[in-house]
C-alpha cells in the first residue's frame, strides 16, 4: 500500500509486534495496534536483537511482511556482549547492521519503540547517526525506577540519568504512553513529551452468562501483590456477611507472592485474545489493581495497566483500587469511568453493589476506546508530530 501521507517511517523495535492471539504483556501488547496505525506509512520494522522467547510465525500477520531481524548468530554475540557489558560494541553493531539498512531505507524518519531500557536509547542514536536521519522515541516506562528498585547506587543512577537525558534530547520527539510518565520525563530528563495513549481494536463483545466472579488479569508482582491480598480479605469478609459464592479468578501461571490461597480463588491462564473476552464479559468486575506501598511509588505514579485496553473492551464492569497518586487513579478520575476506590472500605462497599446490582458499563467503557485509544487518534497524533500533517 504506497503511503497516504507522502511521508514513511523506519521502525526500531525493542519487541517484536506480535499477533493478536499470543498473550503476552508490556511494550509486546503495545507496539503492535501502534504501527498497524501507521501501517501504510512504514518502510522497515527493525528488529534487532530478535528475542529468542518469540517466532517469526507469532508475528502479526499485516506486519510480518515489513519485518527484518538479523540473524540468530548476530543475535547471540549481541547478548554475549550485554554480558560481558560491552555496550559501546553493542551500540557500534547495531549501528552496522541497523543504522546501515535505515541509510539504505527510502523512509526520511526513525521511530523507536522503547520500554524502560536506557541502553536502546543509545542503539538507535547510534542507528540514526550511522543512517544520517532524524529520530524519535516512544516510551512506555520509566528508566531510573527499576535501577532504583533493584538496588542501584544513586551515582550509578545519576550517571544513567545524564546519559539518558543527552540521548534524548538528540530526539526530535518523544512521546509517552501517559501524562504522569510524561511528566516524569520532563522533570529528569527535561525534554518535552507528547502524550500517544496505548492503542486497542476490540473484537466482538460476547453475552456471556454472569458468574459472581472477580477477575484479575496479569502476573501477580510486586506491583499488584498488596493490592490483591486486600482484594483477598475481603472477598472473604463479603462471603462471610452475604453468603454468596463469590470467588476470584486469577490468569497469571503462578500466584505464588500472595502465599496459600483461599479455596474461592482459582488461578489458571487463558489461552488466547477469545478466552479472555468471554472470561471478562462473564465476570462480575475486573479488577485494575495498584500498589499501595511507599517503596513502589515513584513507578505507580507512571505506570499505565496494559491489561486496560482488553477490560476496556469486554468487562462488564471495572474496579479500580489504588492510590489517589497513582496514574490508573488519575485516568479514571480525569475521565469520570466507574468504578474508582482508594480504601477497603470503600472496596467492599463497591464489591456489594456489585453483587446487589450487578452494574453493566460495557458501552461506557467501548466509547473511552474510541475516544482516546482508537488506531485513528494514534496516527493522528503520531503523523501530525512527525509530519506536520495527518490523514
Amino acid at each position: 500500500m504506497a503511503p497516504q501521507t507522502g511521508h514513511q517511517l523506519f521502525v526500531y523495535a525493542e519487541a517484536p509486534p506480535l499477533a493478536g492471539d499470543v498473550v503476552t504483556h508490556g511494550l509486546f501488547r503495545a507496539s503492535t495496534p501502534m504501527l498497524r496505525a501507521v501501517r501504510d506509512t512504514i518502510d522497515v520494522i527493525a528488529l534487532f536483537p530478535w528475542d529468542r522467547h518469540f517466532r517469526a510465525a507469532m508475528l502479526d500477520p499485516v506486519l510480518a511482511p515489513l519485518c527484518r531481524a538479523p540473524s540468530l548468530l548476530l543475535t547471540w554475540l549481541r547478548l554475549a556482549m550485554r554480558r560481558l557489558s560491552l555496550r559501546p560494541m553493542e551500540s557500534r553493531l547495531a549501528a552496522t547492521l541497523v543504522g546501515g539498512r535505515a541509510a539504505r531505507s527510502k523512509a526520511e524518519h526513525i521511530l523507536c519503540l522503547e520500554g524502560s531500557d536506557p541502553d536502546v536509547l543509545a542503539d538507535v542514536a547510534a542507528v540514526a547517526a550511522r543512517a544520517g536521519k532524524p529520530f524519535s522515541v516512544y516510551v512506555v516506562d520509566d528508566f531510573l525506577i527499576p535501577m532504583r528498585l533493584a538496588g542501584a547506587g544513586e551515582a550509578t543512577i545519576e550517571a544513567a540519568r545524564q546519559r539518558a537525558r543527552t540521548l534524548l534530547q538528540r530526539a526530535d520527539h518523544v512521546f509517552a504512553i501517559s501524562d504522569g510518565l510524561g511528566k516524569i520525563f520532563e522533570k529528569d530528563f527535561g525534554v518535552t513529551t507528547t502524550t500517544l495513549p496505548l492503542v486497542f481494536e476490540p473484537g466482538p463483545q460476547y453475552a456471556e452468562p454472569l458468574r459472581k466472579q472477580i477477575l484479575f488479569v496479569g502476573s501477580v508482582n510486586f506491583l499488584y501483590a498488596d493490592a490483591l491480598r486486600q482484594l483477598l480479605a475481603v472477598v472473604t469478609q463479603v462471603r462471610a456477611q452475604t453468603g454468596e459464592d463469590l470467588v476470584i479468578r486469577l490468569t497469571s501461571p503462578s500466584a505464588a507472592a500472595l502465599g496459600e490461597l483461599p479455596p474461592f480463588v482459582t488461578v489458571a491462564p487463558l489461552k488466547g485474545a477469545e478466552a479472555l473476552a468471554r472470561e471478562l464479559s462473564a465476570s462480575l468486575f475486573a479488577f485494575l489493581p495498584y500498589s499501595f506501598e511507599e517503596k513502589v511509588a515513584d513507578m505507580v505514579r507512571t505506570s499505565f495497566p496494559s491489561k486496560l485496553m482488553e477490560y476496556l473492551a469486554y468487562a462488564r464492569s471495572i474496579v479500580a483500587f489504588a492510590p489517589d497518586y497513582a496514574n490508573s487513579s488519575a485516568y479514571f478520575r480525569d475521565f469520570g469511568l466507574p468504578y474508582l476506590v482508594h480504601d477497603l472500605a470503600a472496596l467492599k462497599a463497591t464489591i456489594l453493589l456489585h453483587l446487589r446490582e450487578q452494574p453493566m458499563h460495557a458501552s461506557l467503557y467501548r466509547q473511552q476506546l474510541q475516544s482516546v485509544h482508537a488506531p485513528t487518534v494514534a496516527r493522528n497524533i503520531l503523523l501530525s508530530s512527525l509530519f506536520g500533517r495527518a490523514s
